[in-house]
């Protein structure tokens, strides 16, 4: 029964026992008309100054870290809420898990329920944990307070614009087999990966190298340290690296994403744009996905040598989700717009015969190109002499992987 009906059923039963002189009828249903009209008004004024914070323990993590979410609700008035129910939108537990969700009627999306109890000036503060499971950039959407009376008659609710986001990075891990010290993979690689050293600038010396011409031995250090040591020299020209990552896992980008392909390509990618920082390589990144200014155009990040270039590289490969075209215009976009002392660095998660022609093209141009690919295709093995291509030396897990192995294929 609705509170209107139960009330208009009390003041029925008060007159009756007014009329017949019954006093147990009378009080009875005064008694039922004043219930069910107070729990209408509580119900009504229960949700008014009510206070609710939601805050993340951090912002921007790793696949693989833990996040605290921490709900705080405080009731700012004298009258207690007997009963509070705070639905918060969040991803479901595929993106998040050990969270105890229920299910969304969106794809993706779940909600956190958490019910509790407010005296007056009360507050109340839960935490929850929160396992990053997947890479992306997730939104906690709005919340919906509901509350209601002991008896059932009303429940009140609504949605407070509460709006937290969530950045997931992909994980990185060490990159083995690649000859780094002794051949950047491009090339012959310079010291720290300076090129053009200029000889009037000294920013101090270092160990000898076997074949450096004697006018840069630093006699004076050699002298103090007993060991043979060299000058070193502050660069003029710096060499870049474009990291092009292919998100195309079938030969054509429309038919879908295998997403443990994709995974891998982009922890690979990330794992390679880090160890390019800490061997002082200037780094950039390109892919097959829509550019953040136009979507006619393939995203493209100019290269840069910090740890906030490399954190915006990684909030962009955190944001891809699937190809925006064929990789082969990305190929393309490298050659128009990038000048060509740049080395590229090519990782294909699927080999295509077309992708491939536009890799020999750059290669042809003079540019320094390596390839990294997943699995090696025999399809293809007559490429791999001409250009030089790597591929994992055995299964690697994206989400624990602490180190990737590679080997060369000839």
């Amino acid at each position: 029964m609705t509170a209107r009906g139960t009330m208009a059923w009390g003041l029925t039963i008060f007159f009756a026992g007014l009329l017949t002189r019954t006093r147990p009828a009378t009080i009875g249903g005064a008694y039922v008309f004043l219930a069910a009209w107070l729990a209408t008004t509580y119900a009504k004024v229960a949700l008014e100054r009510i206070s609710y914070h939601r805050e993340l323990s951090a912002t921007r993590v790793s696949v693989g870290d833990k996040v605290t979410l921490r709900i705080r609700v405080e009731n700012r008035k004298p009258i207690p809420v007997l009963y509070l129910r705070c639905d918060d939108e969040v991803p479901d537990k595929h993106v998040l898990g050990a969270l105890p969700t229920h299910r969304h009627y969106r794809l993706g999306r779940a909600i956190l329920t958490n019910v509790t109890y407010l005296k007056w000036f009360e507050r109340v503060e839960r935490q929850f944990t929160m396992e990053c499971v997947a890479r992306g950039v997730f939104t906690l959407g709005t919340v919906r307070l509901s509350t209601g009376d002991l008896f059932g008659f009303r429940e009140s609710s609504a949605e407070m614009p509460v709006v937290d986001q969530l950045t997931v990075l992909p994980r990185m891990a060490t990159v083995n087999g690649i000859p780094w010290d002794e051949h950047f993979p491009l090339g012959v690689r310079p010291w720290r990966g300076w090129m053009h050293p200029d000889p009037l600038t000294v920013a101090g010396a270092r160990e000898y190298v076997p074949g450096t011409p004697l006018k840069h031995i630093a006699w004076r250090t050699t002298a103090k340290t007993g060991a043979l040591q060299e000058k070193l020299l502050e660069p003029t020209v710096q060499l870049s690296v474009v990291t092009a990552l292919s998100l195309s896992t079938a030969d054509h980008y429309w038919e879908g994403v295998n997403q443990e392909l994709l995974e891998t390509g982009i922890f690979v990618c990330a794992s390679v744009c880090r160890e390019m920082l800490r061997r002082g390589t200037p780094f950039g990144l390109v892919a097959n996905s829509a550019g953040t200014r136009s979507a006619r155009d393939s995203l493209l990040v100019r290269p840069g040598l910090s740890r906030g270039h490399l954190q915006r590289t990684l909030e962009v490969l955190a944001r891809l989700t699937m190809p925006w075209m064929e990789f082969r215009a990305t190929l393309r976009r490298i050659r128009r717009e990038i000048g060509p002392d740049t080395g590229v660095i090519v990782i294909m998660t699927h080999q295509i015969q077309d992708d491939w022609a536009e890799v020999l093209a750059l290669a042809d141009e003079g540019r320094p190109v390596v390839v990294l690919v997943l699995a090696a295709d025999e399809r293809f093995a007559s490429y791999y002499q001409r250009v030089p291509t790597y591929a994992l030396a055995g299964r690697i897990d994206w989400r624990a992987s602490e180190a990737i192995s590679l080997e060369r294929l000839v």
